[in-house]
């Protein structure tokens, strides 16, 4: 199937909501925007996390919490890719640099704050990842995004401690997965 054609899929599926299709209708007449949107099916994740995200099959609006090593450069990769990708970080510093060498939008704040969390676009996030130095930081993180309208949530947890009760915490926290 064809950019095209899946387009057209995408408009007459009475499954996707009224914002949806209003957003589809607004690039009807846009044959470059509908070509970058649907030329490929972008399969998400893994633990049965597959399938189609956002308005288009290749774009994602990503919040990635924490901007050291790990976090700045999955933002570098994702917002390559074409993904709408916020950074946020309590580090001025950290901002600055994702700002000015990445094609991402910043917000400073702790992750696991609600209001920065909201700040961020947190209830149009389809993802969230949260890879800050601290595990239990990362899992608030999850949990109050979760509760606020993103669609999964991934967590980073380094601590051996946890490991035997990952399962446990990855469903009470509504964690999808955890790296």
């Amino acid at each position: 199937m064809d950019y095209r054609q899946e387009y057209d899929k995408w408009c007459n599926d009475p499954y996707f909501d009224d914002q949806t299709r209003e957003e589809l209708k607004a690039i009807a007449g846009d044959d470059k925007e509908i070509e970058d949107r649907f030329y490929r099916t972008l399969e998400f994740g893994t633990a049965g996390l597959r399938g189609v995200i956002g308005a288009g099959t290749n774009r994602m609006n990503i919040i990635i919490v924490g901007n050291g090593k790990v976090g700045y450069t999955l933002a570098q990769y994702l917002s390559k890719d074409g993904h709408d990708v916020t950074v946020l970080d309590k580090s001025q510093q950290a901002l600055l640099r994702a700002s000015e060498t990445l094609d991402v939008m910043c917000v400073r704040g702790n992750g696991a704050n609600v209001k920065v969390l909201i700040e961020a676009g947190v209830e149009n996030a389809d993802v969230i990842i949260a890879v800050t130095g601290n595990d239990e930081q990362n899992m608030v993180c999850c949990l109050a995004a979760k509760q606020l309208g993103a669609k999964y949530s991934i967590a980073r947890i380094r601590d051996p401690e946890y490991t035997e009760s990952l399962t446990l915490l990855q469903k009470k926290l509504d964690i999808d997965q955890v790296i």
